[in-house]
């Protein structure tokens, strides 16, 4: 009989990692059958999607509503799912808001569980939530040295494996090979927006980048605005601000990256991307004002700091490596005229990517991948599940 295990994502990231990882457990362990709640991505493996969702990782606290109905429906499917089919093993990636839940059910069916790309309690949790993940949990599988070294601290089964992403920036075309698909000159220069993967990203920050772009664009005959498209779903959302004078790109986003003189940004995995690629960027971050104070309350007694990041690689270095605005700072004014000033002094965009290859030494070495699927096959090995 095959072995069973179940996957849960939610935004397109996670659903990029699981696929990965569906790949790597798939090479290793040939006797395995895998269903997941996921994406495009997870969907392309062509393994049993039990549902299909990229909205299980809202952010914030008060966002999660728009989207409790959903969550709550989806929550039952997988309920009944863990009672019928009692899979050998529950690998939970990101999403905490709904992996947690699914999590505790897991654990009171006496599955096992365990967390890829889990709860960062490290950076802006405590140390309640910290217990409350290693309680429901039988491997944590870290990504960061400081959330392997805070889990470990508090009693957990982790095991440090590296940050996947060093395995998933990969540039497949250089950029004039890119241009040429855009039907753009080599002279030109890209400026790309990266509005998000998430509902609340792209309603929240999009219509800023757009008005942002257009000005940018407005400043030099040479220089063309490409909005990063990441899935459908937000391309539907997209279309209510589509224009000439942009192009959309849908293919893969290290391309564009890596042919772009500077991005726009929202808070997400894509600034980490970013930093691999050594692109300067501009982070943009704005949640619900109420999410905003909770997060607030919650950084300051774990950090004990009053400079809070949003960013990955200013989270990594504790530092600011690329520029952010956080909330009332998210202004058109503000992006406007920081991207301004990067472009009218390139030796300023020389020295922020000379400080992005500082985050390349904190991703740990390639293949965390399979060292992730090593782990979950080993556990089950142990358990004799």
């Amino acid at each position: 009989m095959k072995e069973q295990y179940f996957i849960s994502t939610g935004e397109v990231s996670g659903d990029r990692h699981a696929a990965m990882l569906v790949k790597a457990l798939q090479k290793h362990k040939k006797n395995i059958k895998i269903t997941a709640i996921g994406g495009d991505y997870l969907k392309k493996t062509g393994i049993n999607i039990l549902s299909y969702s990229t909205d299980a990782g809202s952010i914030g606290f008060v966002e999660v509503f728009r989207f409790l109905f959903k969550n709550i429906k989806l929550y039952r499917k997988v309920h009944r799912f863990l009672i019928r089919e009692k899979p050998n093993c529950v690998i939970l990636i990101d999403a905490q808001g709904f992996n947690m839940r699914v999590a505790k059910l897991a654990k009171k069916l006496g599955l096992t569980v365990v967390y890829y790309i889990a709860p960062q309690e490290w950076h802006w949790g405590t140390e309640k939530g910290g217990k409350d993940v290693i309680r429901n949990t039988d491997l944590i599988l870290s990504i960061f040295k400081e959330e392997h070294k805070f889990y470990r601290n508090l009693g957990g089964n982790s095991l440090y494996i590296g940050h996947p992403i060093v395995d998933l920036v990969k540039v497949k075309k250089d950029s004039n090979a890119l241009k040429e698909e855009l039907g753009l000159s080599k002279k030109d220069d890209i400026i790309s927006i990266f509005p998000g993967s998430r509902y609340q990203e792209i309603k929240g920050l999009y219509p800023l980048f757009y008005e942002v772009g257009k000005k940018i664009k407005a400043t030099k005959d040479n220089i063309k605005i490409v909005v990063a498209i990441a899935s459908k779903e937000c391309e539907e959302q997209i279309k209510k601000y589509k224009t000439e004078d942009f192009l959309y790109y849908t293919g893969n986003s290290h391309d564009l990256m890596s042919a772009s003189l500077l991005a726009l940004a929202c808070s997400g995995t894509a600034t980490l991307e970013q930093a691999i690629l050594g692109l300067p960027t501009i982070v943009a971050g704005k949640i619900h004002p109420i999410s905003y104070q909770i997060a607030l309350i919650l950084l300051r007694r774990t950090l004990k700091t009053k400079k809070i990041y949003i960013s990955l690689p200013n989270i990594i270095k504790n530092k600011e490596i690329v520029p952010e605005f956080i909330q009332k700072e998210v202004t058109e004014k503000n992006i406007f005229e920081k991207a301004m000033y990067y472009l009218n002094n390139p030796a300023e965009l020389k020295k922020q990517r000379k400080k992005l290859k500082e985050i390349n030494k904190e991703l740990g070495e390639p293949g965390s991948v399979v060292r992730a699927a090593q782990a979950i096959i080993e556990i089950m090995t142990q358990e004799g599940k």
